[in-house]
């Protein structure tokens, strides 16, 4: 079953900061999809909670050189 989640990246500040999420997001099974949003800094993520978890993309978010506020 697909849940609903929106992350806060902090320092998120260009459309190649977005890319670079998204693309690294996009690898992992079970992230069906991405949705950036430049002006508020929002990441909404639609996945399925069988296959990846939340700490799972923060992490890979935060692999990726980008700060998620908690």
């Amino acid at each position: 079953m697909s849940q609903k989640i929106t992350l806060t990246v902090n320092n998120i500040g260009c459309a190649s900061c977005a890319k670079k999420i998204e693309d690294a997001l996009s690898k992992k099974d079970g992230v069906i999809k991405i949705d950036i949003n430049l002006s508020s800094k929002n990441v909404l993520l639609e996945y399925d909670e069988n296959k990846v978890s939340v700490k799972d993309m923060i992490l890979i978010i935060e692999k990726t050189g980008y700060n998620v506020e908690k």
